[in-house]
């Protein structure tokens, strides 16, 4: 294919418009005044610079660049084309409506004749002759086709003689239809924060029936995922404003509980060791009494088993505060990390994991007698070593476990230090209300976090009221 020249010659001049255009010339090369052509010419100075100023005008459109790509059409052919598109989706969605209107009246008039109902399945020589143009099938269930016939406005007895119903299973279909109808309306957006609203003044404690009450905007359904999401807020909120202990070291705190998983028959205490940096369980037995000799000799292994850790939290049980066991705490120098008495959260951890501990530690109805060992020891191997997690960088706790850092701390000057801590929060309160139980916990806590151990971070920013609206329905 020849390329498309794009050269375009000198032009033409004509002989009556040399003059003139030499004049032109003249006048843009400097040589001459607008007057003096004028007056050469034998016009008016400004019907001369009329035409000099039309022929700039011509120069510039030439000179100016076009744009790139395909020249467009012109918006009138655009218009009419968008019109044709218009006209030809109205046909065609007349023919439709005419298409169901006429099979609508047939089938009507053939119940109105007393005929029998279109039978629900076709055969297969009238599927294999069905023209191609016939888009919509037939009803495929008794509850389509009376659907169908509602428009018709069929008295219902008729409807229901002919296709074997009661009148009453008419009106319940009908009425479903009408209210799930009534139910799938978007409601207002002042309404949802009305909601909204109440659920929080009412710190969720108002049922979705008397939200659907208060807004009849809003379905019952409707008003149960709004006060959800609304509670799933408030909590969300809740946690962000609470802050999170964090152990940095694997090894510096470990905590220690039990658990009553056994009979009146048969009485079974599972001891339960467990580092607070890495959910590790270090040591794990079954025992018969959760006394002060058991829980001293638990201790004990456990130390010389995996490292005495720094502290050791345990709760207010009287085996906790048994000499046996306050003699094995001082003999490795381990420090004793009480909570706030009928404050069950700050165990929160152990309590966690407990839960996990359930799955395994149970004894079965049909043989109480039996021992659970091997259930301990299959969960021990199953939560420290198959167990991978997220917040280990799904490792698993005992690989986080075998490399963790060797503890290169002074015991002696550390207890020092939180004795010292301890006697100066005591002596520094108004009144001398600081009890000795609270003094420590604070000097403890003021001891890992200076060493390192210990940080204390605030949660994640979560999504608020105006995410969760635009979620919400």
């Amino acid at each position: 294919m020849a390329k498309k020249k794009s050269y375009t010659p000198a032009p033409a001049v004509p002989g009556e418009l040399k003059e003139r255009y030499q004049a032109i010339l003249e006048v843009l090369s400097g040589t001459t005044t607008v007057a003096e052509a004028a007056r050469k010419l034998g016009m008016s100075r400004n019907h001369f610079q009329t035409l000099m100023h039309r022929g700039l005008e011509g120069m510039i459109e030439a000179l100016t660049p076009g744009k790139p790509g395909r020249p467009s059409r012109p918006s009138r052919e655009v218009e009419l084309e968008a019109e044709r598109d218009r006209a030809l989706r109205k046909v065609e969605q007349l023919e439709q409506r005419l298409d169901m209107t006429t099979r609508l009246m047939g089938l009507a008039s053939e119940l109105m004749k007393g005929s029998a109902p279109r039978a629900r399945t076709k055969k297969r020589s009238a599927a294999m002759t069905k023209p191609d143009d016939e888009s919509e099938e037939p009803p495929r269930s008794l509850r389509e086709l009376a659907r169908t016939l509602v428009p018709l406005n069929l008295p219902s007895a008729v409807v229901a003689r002919h296709l074997g119903l009661a009148q009453s299973t008419l009106r319940r279909w009908r009425s479903k239809a009408l209210m799930q109808t009534k139910r799938s309306r978007t409601p207002t957006q002042a309404a949802v924060i009305a909601a909204m609203d109440d659920v929080r003044a009412l710190r969720g404690l108002v049922g979705a029936e008397s939200l659907r009450r208060a807004h009849p905007s809003l379905s019952r359904r409707q008003a149960a995922a709004l006060k959800q999401t609304t509670i799933t807020a408030m909590e969300r909120e809740r946690q962000r404003c609470c802050s999170r202990v964090v152990v940095t070291t694997p090894g510096i705190l470990r905590g220690f509980d039990a658990m009553d998983r056994g009979h009146a028959s048969s009485p079974r205490y599972v001891l339960v060791a467990a580092d607070g940096c890495v959910p590790f369980r270090t040591t794990v037995h079954a025992v018969p009494r959760y006394d002060d000799d058991f829980v001293a000799r638990f201790l004990d292994e456990d130390f010389d088993d995996h490292g005495a850790p720094l502290v050791l939290r345990l709760d207010r049980a009287k085996a906790h505060q048994a000499p046996k066991t306050s003699a094995v705490l001082a003999a490795h120098r381990v420090l004793v990390l009480h909570g706030p008495a009928h404050y069950p959260r700050f165990y929160g951890q152990l309590e966690r994991q407990n839960r996990e501990h359930a799955a395994w530690v149970h004894i079965p109805d049909n043989d109480i007698a039996r021992p659970f060992d091997e259930q301990i020891d299959a969960m021990k191997s199953a939560l420290n070593v198959r167990w991978r997690r997220r917040a280990l960088d799904w490792k698993t706790p005992a690989e986080v476990w075998r490399s963790r850092p060797t503890i290169d701390v002074d015991r002696r000057e550390l207890h020092a230090f939180v004795a010292t801590r301890a006697r100066e929060l005591q002596a520094g309160s108004s009144r001398g209300t600081m009890t000795e139980d609270v003094a420590t916990r604070l000097a403890i806590k003021r001891a890992l976090t200076k060493l390192g151990y210990l940080r204390i971070e605030t949660r994640r920013p979560v999504l608020g009221d105006i995410e969760f609206r635009q979620q919400a329905i």
